[in-house]
This record gives C-alpha cells, sequence and structure tokens, in this order.
C-alpha cells in the first residue's frame, strides 16, 4: 500500500476525518491507482452519513465488481436498505394502534411524574409545563426503551487469561450494542457511519497488591482481517458501573467497548500486560471469541 494511504488510514482510525480527506485528495493528485480502496476509504472520512451512502454507491457503480471494497460497499447498501425498512413507520392499522396504546401509556407515566414534580416544587418552571403539555411522538416515546435494550449474550466455557496483575475473564458479548454512553456528555451515541459498537463484560480479579486500574493491561480486538481495534475509554455501558480499583484477592466487573466495522467479525481478545519495573513487557495474550 502506498505511504499516503497508510497514512491517511492512520489519520482516519485517530479520528481525523478531515486530514484523512486532504490526504486522500493529495493521494489522487499524484496517483492513479487503488481507486476502489480510495474511494472507499473516502466516503468513510465523510462527516454527513449522505455524501457516504452517495459514495459508496458511487464505488458500486462505477468499481471492479469483484473487488473486496466493491463487495463490502454492496454488502453495507443492502444492509443499509433493509435497516431503512424496518425504520418505516408502519402502514397496519392494528400496529398503529399499538403503537399508540403503548405511547399513551407513557405519556400518562408522564404526566403522573410531572404532576408529582410540580406538586412538591410548586410548578414554576415554563420547560416543565412544557413537557406535559405536548403531544408525544409514538416512535420518539418508545425510542429510550428501544435504545438501551440489553442485547448481550452469555459466553459459556473457558474465556479466561491470567497474568501477573489478575485474572480477566470474558463472561458476556453485546454486539451491535445500543446502549453505549459518551463519559462526558453522559448521553446516548452511535457509532460512525459503516461501524457497530461490541461490547465484552470484563471479570477481574487483581493478582497484585493494588489494582487501580483494572484490567492493569491494554485490550485490543482482532478482527477477522488481523486488525486490532483499541477499546475506547470515553464511553461507557448505559446503567451498568465501570471496572473499580480493588485489592489482592478482590473482583470486579464492567464492559470494555470497542467500535468496529461492521462488515468485521471479531475473533479475540488481546492483551497486551503493561511493562514491569524494569520496562520489560510480557508477550501478549489472546483469548479467542466465539463467532457471534
Amino acid at each position: 500500500m502506498h505511504s499516503e494511504l497508510i497514512e491517511a488510514n492512520k489519520t482516519f482510525f485517530a479520528g481525523d476525518r478531515a486530514e484523512t480527506r486532504r490526504l486522500l485528495a493529495e493521494y489522487r493528485r499524484t496517483q492513479d491507482g487503488d481507486w476502489e480502496l480510495v474511494q472507499w476509504l473516502e466516503a468513510h472520512a465523510q462527516d454527513n452519513h449522505d455524501d457516504f451512502i452517495k459514495l459508496l454507491q458511487e464505488l458500486v457503480a462505477q468499481g471492479e465488481p469483484d473487488n473486496l471494497y466493491v463487495q463490502m460497499a454492496r454488502a453495507y447498501l443492502d444492509e443499509e436498505a433493509e435497516y431503512q425498512s424496518k425504520i418505516t413507520p408502519p402502514s397496519n392499522p392494528r400496529r398503529i394502534w399499538s403503537i399508540g396504546l403503548g405511547a399513551g401509556a407513557m405519556f400518562a407515566l408522564g404526566l403522573i411524574v410531572a404532576y408529582v414534580f410540580i406538586s412538591g416544587f410548586g410548578g414554576n418552571n415554563n420547560n416543565e409545563m412544557l413537557v406535559v403539555t405536548a403531544t408525544p411522538d409514538p416512535v420518539l416515546a418508545l425510542a429510550p426503551t428501544l435504545q438501551l435494550e440489553d442485547r448481550s449474550q452469555t459466553l459459556f466455557g473457558d474465556h479466561t487469561a491470567r497474568y501477573s496483575s489478575g485474572i480477566l475473564e470474558i463472561t458476556a458479548i453485546e454486539d451491535r450494542s445500543q446502549r453505549v454512553i459518551e463519559r462526558r456528555s453522559d448521553s446516548l451515541i452511535t457509532p460512525v457511519p459503516g461501524a457497530r459498537f461490541v461490547a465484552l463484560s470484563i471479570v477481574f480479579e487483581c493478582r497484585s497488591g493494588i489494582c487501580r486500574q483494572p484490567p492493569e493491561a491494554d485490550l485490543f480486538l482482532q478482527l477477522d482481517n488481523n486488525e486490532l481495534i483499541p477499546r475506547r475509554t470515553d464511553v461507557t455501558i448505559g446503567d451498568t458501573l465501570d471496572l473499580q480499583p480493588v485489592a489482592l484477592g478482590r473482583t470486579t466487573q464492567g464492559w470494555m467497548i470497542f467500535e468496529v466495522p461492521a462488515l468485521n467479525r471479531p475473533t479475540a481478545l488481546i492483551i497486551q500486560t503493561l511493562p514491569d519495573e524494569t520496562g520489560t513487557q510480557a508477550p501478549a495474550l489472546t483469548i479467542e471469541l466465539p463467532a457471534f
């Protein structure tokens, strides 16, 4: 791969889309190879979802049919079309009636909560009154419940790694998690276009004096193309606790979250232990993941 494309890949995975687009534009001015790869990367570097879809459509229309990136783009567009069909408002009257009943129940509950709030605090907040008198949109009213759905799958068998600082075990996997929350804003977030969140439930037992930053190691998710994806430390799973500092012999549990391409399958968790006092770093450990 050309050095400019390697650099563009690095900047993209670092989150700098503008710099990625600049590097790709520079590459196009001086090179004419790897068109499908460049088009695929440029699509993912867009800030606007419509632009992303448009570039994928151009890739499918103009690229070589047997090219890997053309095939991935076609698969993503098919998946996008299927997703859009699922979220299209239903035409079945019974379905609409059931959604209306659910939304009405949630609205009534909201009225009760608002009444209790206003009764207790005087009801001087105009924003609260607006919330009470507004007519809820059925889709929006149901959205929080859908977004916080627990889609995790419990793992069976041995998925454990042992190293000097502790014992790490994966107990569950949640693919395409929809309850990922940004720590700073405490709000639900979605992955970048063409990606998904994969979350691993981790149990960590401290095997040194004090484990202040469990799991006391750097974690990477290995994909089926051997790419390593570092975990995201700026996010967490809604309504759950993070790993907590513990001492020797104590355990703590939490979720590790990775943002991975939608078309790749995670195959293993790679555990890179931290260097010891002498600067020596032990070889990385691997926990194989089942197909999901």
